[in-house]
């Protein structure tokens, strides 16, 4: 069985290979608050289904903010700081298309 070490501080989280180099890892040039030894492949397998919620939710928010800028009156988007903060978000992050396939590949959204 493989195991990664997590490094824990107020300044960072590292992940290392080698317990030699997370207790050689001093972040902000401090000891460290947890140096924990975890399985590798249960690790990984939690941080890809985190990653997964994590771009399911954002995907969710984009939906609703831009149905929020769809009714919203453009007076109060252009005039308000907030209303051009979410408008400039829409057009920098775009909402994926029905026919695009998710990051794995699979299933197209539209299907």
């Amino acid at each position: 069985m493989s195991h990664v070490y997590r490094v824990g501080s107020l300044y960072a989280t590292e992940y290392f290979n080698t317990s030699k180099e997370a207790f050689r890892f001093k972040p902000g040039l401090e000891e460290p608050e947890s140096l924990v030894r975890l399985d590798a492949a249960a690790e990984c397998n939690k941080l890809d289904r985190m990653l997964d919620e994590t771009e399911t939710r954002l995907a969710r928010l984009r939906y609703m903010v831009g149905e929020f800028l769809e009714v919203c009156p453009s007076d109060v988007i252009a005039n308000t700081e907030a209303g051009r903060q979410i408008q400039r978000y829409c057009i920098d992050n775009p909402v994926a298309s029905a026919t695009c396939a998710d990051r794995g590949g699979q299933q197209s959204y539209g299907v």
